[in-house]
C-alpha cells in the first residue's frame, strides 16, 4: 500500500510540476504578445511603425529554406556525434538510426522538458531489447556526455565571439568563461577519478551503475579523438544553427554582425534547454526580446526573429514525427 501510495504522490508531483511549467510557457508567451503590436502603428512623427504581422511577413521563402536546410545539417552533425560517442562504449547504431533517433527526440523536446525530454525518449527508444542495467547505465551516460559536450562547444563559440563584440566582452564574455571553465574542470574530475575496482557479484543495484558508468569513462579517456571528433562536430552543428537563425534575422532586415548571433545564441540555447517549461516556449522568445534588444534590436523584429527560429526548429520536430512512425510500428508489434 506504501509503495503504491508513493507512486501517486509522485505521479501527483509531476503533474503539478508539468502545470506549472505550462503555466509558465502561456504566462510568457501572453506577456509578449500583449506587449508588442500586431498591426502596424503610426507614430507621433507620421512616421509607420511596422507591427509583428508586417515583420514576419517579411521572411521570405529562400531565407526560410537556406535557414531549414541549416537546420538539417545541425541535425546531421549531432547525429554523427551521437553515433560516434556510443560507438566508444560498443552501442552499435547505424547513421540512418541516429538521424532517426535525433529527430524523434527533437520532436518530443518541442512539447516536452526541452532537450531533456527529448533525450528521455531518445534514450527509451535507443534502449529497447537491452534489459541490462550495464547497458541501460551506459546509454544514459552516452547522452550526458553528448550534451556536456555539446554544451562545451556552445559555450566556447560565445566565448569567442564576445571578443569580437566590446560590450559582450565586458558584460557576457567573462560569465560564459566561468561556466565553460567550471564544465571543463568538472568533466576533467571526472575523467581522473573515472578508473576504479569492478563490484562483486553480491553488489547492490547502485554500485554496479557506478561501476558502468566508470566504465564508460575509461573507455572514452581511451578515445581522446573521439572525445575530439564529438567536440568539432558539435562546433559545426552550432554554427549551422546560428547561421540559420542569421539567414531568418537577415530576411527580416536586422542588420547586426554575424558574431552578434554567435554570442546570443550559446545563452539562448543552453537557457532554453533547461527543463523550465515544454519545449523552451516562451523562454526562448523572452530571451530573444531581452537579449537582442539589448544589442539594440527592437522588440517587434527579436520576437518575430524567435518565431521565425522556432518555425525552423518545427520543421525538424515534423520530420521526427515521421521519424516516429518505424519505432511506434515495431512497439506495437511487440
Amino acid at each position: 500500500m506504501s509503495a503504491c501510495a508513493d507512486l501517486r504522490g509522485r505521479g501527483g508531483a509531476r503533474r503539478v510540476l508539468g502545470a506549472l511549467q505550462l503555466a509558465l510557457a502561456v504566462g510568457l508567451l501572453y506577456l509578449l504578445f500583449t506587449s508588442i503590436p500586431w498591426a502596424d502603428e503610426i507614430a507621433p512623427d507620421g512616421e509607420r511603425v511596422p507591427g509583428l504581422r508586417s515583420q514576419l511577413a517579411r521572411i521570405s521563402g529562400g531565407s526560410f529554406l537556406l535557414a531549414t536546410a541549416l537546420a538539417c545539417a545541425w541535425t546531421l552533425a549531432m547525429s554523427v556525434r551521437w553515433r560516434l560517442l556510443t560507438g566508444v562504449l560498443g552501442l552499435s547504431l547505424t547513421l540512418g538510426r541516429a538521424i532517426r533517433l535525433n529527430l524523434a527526440g527533437h520532436a518530443a523536446s518541442q512539447v516536452l522538458l526541452g532537450s531533456v525530454g527529448g533525450d528521455l525518449l531518445r534514450g527509451a527508444l535507443v534502449a529497447q531489447g537491452d534489459a541490462s542495467l550495464a547497458g541501460r547505465t551506459q546509454l544514459v551516460f552516452a547522452m550526458i556526455m553528448d550534451r556536456l559536450i555539446g554544451l562545451a562547444a556552445l559555450l566556447a563559440i560565445g566565448v569567442a565571439a564576445a571578443s569580437a563584440e566590446p560590450w559582450a566582452r565586458a558584460e557576457l564574455g567573462p560569465w560564459l568563461g566561468v561556466v565553460l571553465g567550471a564544465l571543463l574542470v568538472a568533466l576533467w574530475i571526472a575523467f581522473r577519478l573515472g578508473a576504479g575496482a569492478g563490484p562483486g557479484a553480491d553488489a547492490g543495484r547502485l554500485r554496479r551503475m557506478a561501476h558502468s558508468v566508470r566504465a564508460a569513462l575509461v573507455s572514452y579517456r581511451a578515445h581522446p579523438g573521439a572525445l575530439a571528433g564529438a567536440f568539432l562536430l558539435s562546433l559545426a552543428s552550432h554554427v549551422a544553427l546560428m547561421l540559420a537563425v542569421a539567414s531568418i534575422g537577415r530576411s527580416l532586415g536586422i542588420d547586426v554582425p554575424l558574431s552578434r548571433y554567435l554570442v546570443l545564441q550559446p545563452i539562448i540555447e543552453s537557457v532554453q534547454a533547461i527543463p523550465i517549461s515544454p519545449g523552451g516556449w516562451g523562454v526562448a522568445e523572452t530571451l530573444f526580446v531581452g537579449l537582442y534588444g539589448r544589442a539594440g534590436v527592437d522588440a517587434t523584429a527579436a520576437l518575430s526573429l524567435a518565431l521565425g527560429a522556432r518555425a525552423v526548429r518545427l520543421t525538424q520536430a515534423l520530420l521526427g514525427v515521421l521519424a516516429l512512425v518505424p519505432f511506434w510500428r515495431t512497439i506495437r508489434a511487440r
